[in-house]
C-alpha cells in the first residue's frame, strides 16, 4: 500500500472525526447505559489504526466495521440482560434455572436478538471481504 500525501491525510482524518460523531440525524452520539461516545471513538480509531485506509472508500468500510461492531456489543449486552433478567428471581434450584431458560428461549426477544446478530455478523464479514479485497487490488502494479 502506498503512503498517502499529508494533504490527503489530513482529509481523511477530518472526513474521519465528522464520521464518527455523525451517529444519529442530529449529530448526537447515541449510547447506551453502558457505553461512552468516547467508547464509540476509541472503536473507530482503533480499527482506522489496524487497517490504515488509503482513500475515502476504504475509510468508509472501516467505519462501517466499527459502527457494525459497536451494534454488536449493544446486542450481547441486551442478550445478557434479558438472560439476567429472565434467571434473577429463578431461586436456588438448577430445576428453577433451567425452567426459566427453557422459558426465556421460546421468548420472540430473544429470537429477534439472535436474528439481528446473524445479519450484523454477515455484514461484517461483507464489509471486511470489500475492504480487504479493495486494499489487495490497490496494492496491485498497475498495467499501462
Amino acid at each position: 500500500m502506498k503512503p498517502s500525501s499529508p494533504r490527503k491525510s489530513a482529509t481523511l482524518r477530518a472526513m474521519g472525526r465528522r464520521r464518527s460523531s455523525r451517529y444519529d440525524l442530529n449529530g448526537r452520539d447515541i449510547v447506551l447505559y453502558n457505553e461512552t461516545s468516547q467508547d464509540l471513538d476509541c472503536l473507530v480509531q482503533n480499527y482506522v489504526a489496524e487497517h490504515r485506509p488509503s482513500n475515502a472508500t476504504e475509510l468508509g468500510l472501516v467505519h462501517d466495521l466499527a459502527f457494525t461492531r459497536c451494534q454488536q456489543r449493544r446486542l450481547w449486552t441486551l442478550e445478557q440482560d434479558l438472560i439476567r433478567d429472565y434467571t434473577t428471581n429463578t431461586g436456588d434450584s438448577e430445576e428453577q434455572f433451567k425452567a426459566a431458560f427453557v422459558a426465556l428461549l421460546e421468548n420472540p426477544k430473544l429470537r429477534n436478538i439472535y436474528r439481528h446478530q446473524d445479519h450484523l455478523r454477515a455484514r461484517y464479514q461483507r464489509t471486511l471481504h470489500r475492504l480487504t479485497t479493495l486494499q489487495m487490488l490497490a496494492s496491485l502494479p498497475k498495467i499501462a
